[in-house]
This record gives structure tokens, sequence and C-alpha cells, in this order.
């Protein structure tokens, strides 16, 4: 295997058999996770280090880039170590960096001129976690053109057809 890049801050770098997952580590990592990340490690290099709490040993954050360098045999990883004064500090930052992230949101406009221009670029998009279906399924649920709407015009209101609703009473256009 050929030596992989480090385009990351790290402390240094240790045999991966040296490194231990968090045996409460709740996020589990699916093989296409592992083999995205691991395409990731290998087109870009390393971008994250994968960190190691200093009051345990075990790994906070990287369990994901720890299974791909397993994957991509590698015999050595970038770390960085995190000083935590207990034990649930430690877990509080294992559980935040699985968590937090998920509560951020795309904005959908910025999204799509990103896919636009990668693709545009014949990037691989797999590298940036989009596979063909969820690509697909972003373009329909964001990709809408904008539309330019008229200001409102009275006049042609007024020629707009309605029913009124047996039931309710309400004014609907037709």
């Amino acid at each position: 295997m050929k030596e992989i890049k480090i385009n990351c801050s790290y402390v240094k770098v240790v045999k991966i058999k040296e490194l231990i997952p968090h045996p409460q580590n709740p996020n589990q990592h699916t093989e296409k996770q592992v083999k995205i990340l691991a395409k990731l490690i290998q087109v870009h290099g390393w971008r994250r280090a994968i960190t190691i709490s200093s009051l345990s040993g075990h790994i906070i954050r990287g369990h994901g880039l720890f299974e791909a360098a397993k994957l991509l045999k590698l015999e050595n990883v970038p770390v960085d170590i995190q000083q935590y004064d207990t034990e649930k500090d430690e877990l509080a930052d294992l559980v935040a960096d699985n968590q937090i992230k998920e509560l951020s949101e795309f904005d959908p406009k910025i999204l799509i001129e990103i896919i636009d221009q990668l693709e545009s670029e014949n990037v691989d998009m797999e590298i940036a976690g989009f596979d063909e279906r969820t690509l697909e399924r972003i373009k329909i649920e964001y990709g809408l053109p904008d539309f330019d709407f008229k200001e409102f015009d009275e006049d042609a209101a007024k020629d707009v057809k309605t029913i009124v609703c047996p039931h309710c009473g309400k004014e609907f256009p037709i």
C-alpha cells in the first residue's frame, strides 16, 4: 500500500494496531460508509486525525476513519490527543461528535449549486457522500428552478373563476 498523505493537524502518527475503539461508541458505521471514507482517504489523504483520549486511551472521534484505515490495510494513522478531566467529559464528547452534526441542515440552493459545480467538473460524488439515488432525490426535492412570479394583479384576479364549497362556505379558484 502506498503512503497516504497527511493533510491535517495531528499530534503524532501511531500504528493502527495501537488504537482502541471506545467500547461505548453508540455510532455504528455501515460497510458503505466505511468504503466511502476509505475512498476519501485514498483520494484526498488524511483530512482529519483520529482523536484519542489521554484519560482512557480510547478513540473518541474517528471510529469510521479507524475502520476505513483498517480496510485500506494502513499501518499508521495520524492522531490527535485530547485531555478529558473525567470519563463523563469523554463520553459527552464521544456522543456529541456523533450527534451534533445531525442537527445541521443544508441550504438547498447552495447544496444544488455545489453539486452542479462538482458534477460539471466530473468529481466523483461518492467521495462527497452522495450516491446516485441520493443525488436524484436531492435534485428532485430541491432542484426546482427559481420561478419569477409576477406581482399580484387585482384586475387579473377578477377574471379568476371560483366555486363556493357548500360545506364550509369558502370560495376556491377553479
